[in-house]
């Protein structure tokens, strides 16, 4: 059985805007908390995952920053999705290596899926209040 590799910080780093997060975070987050605001989908245009996420000093649970991050990815070759209700607490997001690209497995209480692309385009993170 092959084992999927999960993308090194290289790879994320290559992806335009993901340093950003990076920097906010210290380090690449895991997603853990975080809240699935949108999935769109299409097979002729980017896509789109957009995560609601909350920073506390050092890593604590008291959160003094907020933010939403958005990935926007090329149109799915798979994807499966169980449960439809945008608003899930995620317990994590990992990006792995695809022969095809990349697959993002989202793993969370209301929501769970696997998105198989050729790419993530970009990665935006707004935040608020602003630093």
């Amino acid at each position: 059985m092959d084992q999927k590799l999960p993308y090194d910080i290289e790879t994320i780093s290559s992806i335009p805007g993901a340093t950003q997060v990076v920097d906010w975070f210290g380090q690449w987050p895991t997603f853990h908390d975080a809240y699935l605001v949108d999935v769109v989908l299409s097979t002729w245009q980017p896509c789109l995952l957009r995560l609601h996420v909350s920073k506390g000093p050092g890593g604590s649970f008291i959160y003094d920053n907020e933010g939403m991050i958005t990935f926007y990815i090329e149109p799915p070759s798979h994807y499966e999705i169980e449960g439809t209700r945008p608003g899930g607490q995620l317990l994590g997001l990992t990006i792995y290596e695809h022969p095809s690209g990349c697959e993002i497995l989202m793993e969370g209480d209301v929501i769970n899926g696997v998105l198989v692309t050729r790419a993530i385009s970009r990665i935006e993170l707004s935040i608020w209040p602003p630093e």
